[in-house]
């Protein structure tokens, strides 16, 4: 079959799809399912309502940072992204599972070179600290990628054979924990407010 001859049954479908999902009650609806569907510009409207979103969540988790800890594991690794992101990289998020040992993927490119940095997130509970073998499995991975950095960002802390295994390769492997994102956070709040 050709696309002229599935796409009205296409479209039907997606606007019977539409039809039946209603809004929330008490939801603000910007643009209707319809509009999206017909409106080439709505994704526009749709974007800058998620940035909105995005700088009020950035506000929430900078008054409660132990909120982090509250998000998914996949939430969790998509606001690290975004937060290179709001540092000028360009980012790639990897798949969700089998991921090579890295979640995010940041590149920053100027006049002196290129940047590659290989983040590996950990969404942990506060108890549940990162262990020796999540670093060196990373450094691993930054040099097979030959990587310039790589980063462990976790919601927990950092057991002190992580810290020790950093401190032999400090320039190669960078450890975020609890506290370097909550502070992370607070500067981004003062940066979008």
């Amino acid at each position: 079959m050709k696309w002229a001859q599935i796409e009205p049954i296409f479209n039907s479908l997606l606007s019977e799809f539409f039809e039946k999902v209603a809004p929330p009650e008490n939801a603000l609806e910007l643009v209707t399912a319809q509009q999206l569907l017909e409106n080439a510009n709505a994704s526009r409207v749709v974007r800058v309502s998620l940035e909105e979103i995005n700088e009020e969540l950035i506000q929430y988790l900078a008054k409660h940072p132990e909120k982090l800890r509250d998000m998914s594991p996949r939430k969790f690794e998509e606001l690290i992204a975004d937060m290179f992101k709001n540092q000028g990289y360009d980012v790639t998020l990897t798949p969700r599972s089998k991921d090579g040992g890295m979640d995010v993927i940041a590149v920053q490119r100027d006049g002196i070179g290129t940047v590659m940095v290989i983040v590996e997130c950990k969404r942990y509970a506060e108890s549940h600290k990162v262990g020796v073998e999540i670093a060196r499995g990373l450094y691993g991975v930054v040099e097979q990628n030959r990587a310039t950095r790589g980063i462990i960002a976790t919601t927990s802390f950092f057991t002190r054979g992580v810290i020790d295994f950093r401190n032999t390769i400090p320039h190669r492997l960078g450890l975020a924990d609890f506290d370097v994102l909550s502070q992370e956070i607070l500067r981004w709040k003062n940066k979008i407010s």
